[in-house]
């Protein structure tokens, strides 16, 4: 397969490999030179990869209502009262 790259560096990846792989879009990936220096690997990024922790806002939904730091912190008390069973 032969593809294009764009005057910004750019390239298409076609849709079977994107397929293959299971690259959505705006889907990190990881590219690494080749030792020779022929080649290009492309895949999707790895778990631990480094990437921004702003990319996990909104990863854990929550269906009721927000709950404070504070809020938390009387919720972990208590539970400690209560397994101690003073509570």
């Amino acid at each position: 397969m032969t593809v294009s790259v764009s005057s910004k560096g750019q390239m298409v990846i076609p849709k079977e490999i994107r397929d293959a792989l299971g690259i959505k879009p705006g889907m990190q990936l990881d590219v690494e030179l080749s030792p020779d220096g022929n080649a290009v690997t492309l895949r999707p990024a790895r778990a631990g990869s480094k990437q921004p922790v702003s990319r996990l806002f909104g990863v854990l939904k929550h269906g009721g209502r927000p709950v404070s730091v504070a809020d938390m912190g009387g919720l972990a008390a208590a539970r400690r009262l209560a397994e101690k069973g003073k509570l």
